[in-house]
């Protein structure tokens, strides 16, 4: 209680709990660690009795993280509970979850609303969600951001209005059938530093790639490739096809076939930063965003930079194929997550980063102890995809260098991240290089080897 007074005093000073850090509450978090609730306020809120509490948890880094956590009762929840209208009742002890009615919503401490849910008797039937508002997830440089609110004038125990996107709402859509995110099954062990590469899995999985989405059992639950094959048709054929149909890339692209027709779309951009491997400045390989078409944010778009295409080897273009579909499945999982967790909905262009974040939020699977080896098994599983497309080519290439070419950008986050999420993701690149026997200068070296490379793609013989 006294780390978390202190880390809130500092992180917010504009907070004052006063003698409601004497009330708090410590709660399981299933492990084997405590969350701390303290009240903030109960009220009237549109005539709506609404109660709110700041959950603090430590983490295994010994970061303190918080987020602001506001129940919604729905008016004829507490005519069916007999004492609850009396004055002076304490309501909270008259709320059951087994059949509680009304809203739950998550907020930063600037009193930012992020997501919402509605329960109607003890079921979640609808999630609340922001209209969009970010545009790229880059895999190098800043991520671009629509114009964000100015929260700086409130905090989650105030009772300023709460901040959203140009002052917008948070809309309702109803969840006829919710679908937790799948579990992950290691298709082998993760591959270590030896000089040759991983051997592929048994099996590969057909997965429908390339349609428009007109006709077929699928309808538009695809991987779309048109746009990207009409211009660049050996991307497609020799690189997008072979690695989603791995079954390494499976469990990432599983998400995209399912009865919620998300999609991802992949397009080319020639606008896109490409700097000099001789003077220097901004390569940005590719990014990824929610399809503006999309209103839950379950499909997106990723843009692959035309220069790369031209210019990079074929390993490097793998790679970054690799990186944008699993921003992608972070969107999606992102779009379709309806557990309470801290406010860990923005990834700093950091696809690791987002993973984190998740994990926070017990949306990833639970076998793990640790950040760092949370973050180490999904790196190596994309090593393993690219692993697999590249024990089908000709030039092979080393698990070093295969570890290398899925590090690219790896360490790049927003000037908002976090130093907590940034020496975190630091201490994970870090691992990782110890772990493949890599140097700062071999990655230097190889990258610019990568960038401009000789074995790029063929110009022709795809279609």
């Amino acid at each position: 209680m006294k780390d978390a007074k202190a880390w809130l005093e500092n992180t917010d000073p504009k907070i004052m709990l006063g003698d409601r850090w004497n009330s708090l509450i410590f709660q399981a978090d299933g492990n084997g660690g405590n969350v701390i609730k303290v009240k903030v306020n109960e009220s009237l809120k549109d005539n709506i009795w609404t109660l709110r509490d700041i959950l603090l948890q430590r983490d295994d880094t010994g970061s303190i993280e918080a987020f602001g956590y506001e129940v919604q009762v729905a008016n004829s929840y507490f005519t069916t509970k007999r004492g609850a209208e009396l004055s002076g009742a304490n309501k909270r002890e008259f709320i059951d979850n087994a059949d509680f009615t009304g809203k739950v919503f998550l907020y930063t401490l600037k009193n930012k609303v992020v997501k919402g849910m509605r329960f109607l008797n003890g079921k979640l039937v609808s999630s609340l969600v922001l209209a969009a508002h970010r545009t790229d997830i880059t895999t190098m440089g800043q991520q671009g951001l629509e114009q964000e609110p100015d929260c700086s004038f409130g905090s989650f125990d105030s009772s300023t209005k709460s901040c959203t996107p140009s002052g917008t709402t948070l809309s309702e859509v109803e969840i006829h059938s919710y679908v937790p995110p799948p579990n992950f099954n290691w298709v082998f062990p993760p591959s270590n530093p030896a000089s040759e590469a991983a051997p592929p899995p048994a099996g590969s999985v057909d997965l429908p790639i390339g349609n428009t989405g007109a006709g077929g059992g699928n309808g538009n639950r695809e991987l779309k490739t048109d746009s990207l094959k009409a211009k660049f048709p050996c991307a497609d054929k020799l690189i997008l096809q072979p690695i989603f149909k791995s079954a390494a890339m499976n469990d990432f692209v599983q998400p995209f076939l399912t009865n919620m027709k998300p999609t991802i779309t992949y397009n080319t951009s020639n606008d896109l930063p490409w700097g000099s491997t001789t003077t220097g400045g901004l390569f940005e390989l590719g990014h990824t965003g929610y399809d503006p078409n999309s209103g839950l944010h379950q499909s997106s778009i990723v843009t692959l930079n035309e220069k790369m295409l031209n210019n990079s080897s074929q390993l490097l273009v793998a790679a970054t194929t690799i990186h944008e579909t699993l921003h992608a499945y972070i969107n999606y999982n992102i779009a379709t997550s309806v557990k309470a967790g801290k406010d860990a909905y923005n990834d700093h262009g950091n696809w690791l980063l987002s993973l984190d974040g998740f994990y926070l939020m017990n949306d990833m699977p639970a076998n793990y102890t640790q950040h760092s080896l949370m973050l180490a098994d999904y790196f190596d599983k994309a090593v393993s995809a690219l692993s697999y497309w590249d024990s089908n080519q000709t030039l092979k290439h080393t698990s070093k260098e295969i570890a290398m070419a899925m590090m690219y950008g790896l360490t790049t986050a927003e000037s908002s991240c976090s130093q907590s999420d940034i020496n975190k993701i630091n201490a994970t690149f870090d691992a990782l290089k110890l772990k493949y026997s890599i140097t700062t200068s071999d990655l230097n070296t190889f990258n610019v080897s990568q960038l401009n490379s000789p074995n790029s793609l063929p110009k022709s013989g795809c279609n």
